[in-house]
């Protein structure tokens, strides 16, 4: 009984972290498109970096903590927040949809 709930919890935990680390040309593309404005200390943001991997580097990225200005001026209320082609889209994206906002896909 206890490897029958372990395969179960196996397979649960596995579909939750199905989505893969996008390409660096995906990456790179989505990042010509975009700014993700971020914070120090925001578990979303964490969130939302995990998504990409070692390719989050390259995003355009503004942390709100170290630039307050630059989130003043671009009305930023919460963070993660990304811009893209003047839309806001606040909170974690998955990479679907930052690719299809972006027509990176």
């Amino acid at each position: 009984m206890k490897k029958i709930l372990f395969i179960i919890f196996l397979l649960i935990i596995s579909g939750c972290s199905s989505q893969t680390i996008p390409s660096l040309e995906t990456t790179k593309c989505i990042a010509q498109n975009s700014v993700l404005y971020v914070s120090q200390g925001c578990i979303h943001c964490v969130e939302q970096e995990k998504l990409f991997g070692e390719n989050y580097q390259y995003l355009t990225t503004i942390d709100c903590k170290l630039e307050p200005k630059k989130c003043l001026e671009a009305e930023i209320t919460g963070t993660p927040t990304w811009i893209i082609n003047g839309n806001k889209l606040v909170g974690v994206q998955d990479i679907e949809t930052l690719k299809r906002v972006t027509n990176c896909a």
